[in-house]
């Protein structure tokens, strides 16, 4: 399969940017991306700057996306990967 898109979203980069301090607002802007990836018809992965990539359609796939995103958002320096 091939993607035909590939960005950088403005939730997942205000995510890693750490605007915020609040672990509640940090895990509320996180519950809207992963909404975003459920509303989405086709495949979704979050690709990291090292090769790695998360199919976030996939709930364990999704777990470590989440917890890895909570505990270290300042390296949350990946895109995410869809097909139309």
């Amino acid at each position: 399969m091939v993607y035909s898109r590939s960005i950088r979203s403005k939730s997942l980069a205000s995510f890693a940017s750490g605007e915020s301090n609040h672990e509640t607002e940090k895990q509320h802007r996180l519950l809207n991306i992963l909404k975003e990836v459920a509303q989405c018809k086709g495949e979704v992965y979050y690709a990291t700057t090292e090769g790695d990539r998360l199919n976030l359609k996939s709930v364990l796939s999704e777990f470590v996306f989440a917890s890895y995103a909570l505990s270290n958002p300042e390296r949350l320096n990946g895109y995410i990967e869809f097909s139309e």
